[in-house]
């Protein structure tokens, strides 16, 4: 199915090029928007798509990849990007593709008399195999997964296969991951569910290979996260509800 749709969308791109990519047309001038505003985490994630492809999405993800193209600064992998420069290109663009038409969407809910037009979810976590990691390595614990201690719904706990956000990382990089994905989460919703809205405050941690038994709450920087939380909220003139 996904090979299908791509053979569809590169001949949506080659038309998007011809009349669109460097035109003074409004969704040229959309498209360089979206470059600037996203910028350096959108080319990770096209760079990082690409080579995906290349590799043949191995079930390891890109820790199985040749060492060298596990780095996203390594040259070989800037290399890799301007003789796949088409391809990166694709991949960009499929990423403004669909905030194009999830803007449209939106648009069309509040006109149809929704006053608070779409509802999105922001999950807890992302895989350790994916875009996210692979671009921020130092901001994540790969040694590590989230997930629940035992309780009276799972007497084995779980372990969600999830690598934690390092809290400390966070606050060095004075939380510029997560407000862009809070930005990116409240881009054309009117309203944002946080799942598991308690690891704003504390999560638990379970070494790789042990059990869920074995694991600890580590705590987070909780304060300054619902501050972000409450500003971005107020900027984007939106509803949050966390999960109980």
């Amino acid at each position: 199915v996904r090979e299908l749709k791509r053979a569809a969308l590169r001949e949506l791109f080659a038309v998007f090029v011809t009349r669109h990519r460097d035109a003074d047309s409004a969704r040229g001038r959309a498209w360089r928007r979206f470059l600037a505003t996203h910028g350096q985490a959108l080319r990770d994630h096209a760079v990082f798509m690409t080579l995906d492809a290349h590799f043949g999405r191995k079930p390891r993800g890109w820790q199985a990849w040749p060492q060298r193209y596990r780095d996203p600064r390594h040259p070989a992998v800037t290399e890799f990007a301007v003789q796949r420069r088409a391809e990166v290109e694709l991949e960009l663009w499929i990423q403004f593709e669909l905030d194009r038409q999830l803007a449209q969407a939106a648009q069309r809910c509040r006109r149809a008399g929704m006053r608070l037009g779409l509802y999105r979810d922001l999950a807890i976590g992302s895989t350790a195999e994916g875009s996210d990691s692979w671009g921020n390595q130092a901001g994540f614990v790969f040694d590590a997964s989230i997930g629940a201690p035992p309780d009276a719904f799972a007497s084995t706990g779980q372990i969600w296969d999830l690598p934690p956000v390092h809290p400390l990382r966070l606050r060095e990089r004075g939380y510029r991951d997560f407000i862009q994905l809070l930005r990116a989460s409240f881009a054309h919703s009117g309203l944002l569910r946080i799942d598991h809205v308690i690891g704003l405050v504390r999560q638990f941690w379970i070494p790789r290979g042990r059990s869920s038994r074995d694991g600890a709450f580590v705590h987070y920087p909780a304060a300054d996260l619902f501050a972000i939380l409450a500003l971005e909220r107020q900027r984007h003139r939106a509803v949050v509800v966390g999960e109980d």
